[in-house]
């Protein structure tokens, strides 16, 4: 399914994307009205945000024009305890972030439960396209290019 998803979703790259995922899209216009409900196939409007920051696939935080604070981070539950100013720190390069949090484990042929305290690490993401900075801080991103099944920045002259 996530294939005919990012299909139908790269239709609308020209609705200036943000961000998406299989399930989502963070755009910079609105949708036409008939694209949003209910039905199979149309989009459910969720927030409109005044200022949002992503830092990974399935990482982000946002402040909602009606004043909300929505932070998503995956596989950190919680997320919403990391303000905004936090989040949006680690735009600058070289910046992470060390959380700690309480992870459960799973012995099925012990029949228990373990609950262990784990460090988890908060950092930009470029596993998936190239970070472009400004004085240090993250502004945008661009995809990668394979060349000769190598994997390079796509809009840098590389020179052998």
């Amino acid at each position: 399914m996530t294939v005919y998803s990012r299909v139908f979703v790269s239709n609308f790259k020209n609705f200036g994307v943000y961000y998406s995922d299989t399930d989502s899209l963070f755009l910079s216009k609105e949708l036409d009205l008939n694209l949003i409900g209910k039905e199979l196939g149309q989009f459910k409007l969720e927030h409109f945000f005044k200022e949002i920051v992503f830092l990974s696939a399935k990482c982000y935080a946002g402040l909602t024009v009606d004043g909300n604070y929505i932070c998503k981070i995956k596989g950190y539950k919680n997320a919403n305890d990391i303000s905004f100013d936090v989040l949006k720190s680690l735009l600058k390069e070289n910046s992470s972030l060390n959380l700690k949090h309480v992870k459960w484990f799973k012995n099925i042929s012990k029949g228990e439960i373990i609950m262990k305290e784990e460090l988890y690490e908060l950092i930009k993401s470029t596993s998936k396209r190239e970070i472009i900075y400004e004085n240090g801080v993250a502004v945008n991103t661009r995809p990668f290019k394979l060349n000769n099944n190598i994997l390079i920045p796509y809009l840098r002259d590389f020179k052998n």
